[in-house]
């Protein structure tokens, strides 16, 4: 995406009237990420080294991050 990046996106997608559920992959993870992501109106958080298991797990749990 050269114009925008991945937080630009978040906060632009949450803004909406009917916001979806974001799950933000990322293969540059750092540690206040998560913690951002939650903040910003994120559904979940997933670093992509654990990217199959976070997803089953945020899909049969429900949870959000």
């Amino acid at each position: 995406m050269p114009e925008v990046d991945g937080w630009k996106v978040l906060d632009t997608l949450t803004q909406v009237q009917f916001p979806p559920r974001v799950i933000v992959i990322t293969a540059h993870g750092e540690e206040n990420n998560e913690r951002t992501v939650k903040e910003k109106g994120g559904w979940a958080y997933v670093e992509k080294s654990h990217l199959i298991d976070d997803i089953k797990e945020t899909l049969k749990s429900g949870s959000t991050v």
